[in-house]
């Protein structure tokens, strides 16, 4: 699990994964007040290995 604690770590994140084909999970955590997000936690379940020999990207 990867945790990250800003947004614009999540987004570069989400790119490297889309650009991995990754298949994965996200969430968020916060304490009391639920418009407060304290970190993003993301879950990679599968991804290709040979992602950077791919002319083609997926995001």
């Amino acid at each position: 699990m990867i945790y990250v604690y800003n947004f614009e770590d999540f987004v570069d994140i989400l790119n490297l994964l889309g650009q991995m084909a990754a298949q994965f999970n996200i969430g968020y955590g916060y304490e009391e007040d639920p418009n407060k997000i304290t970190d993003y936690q993301i879950t990679v379940i599968d991804f290709d290995e040979n992602f950077q020999q791919r002319s083609t990207q997926y995001i």
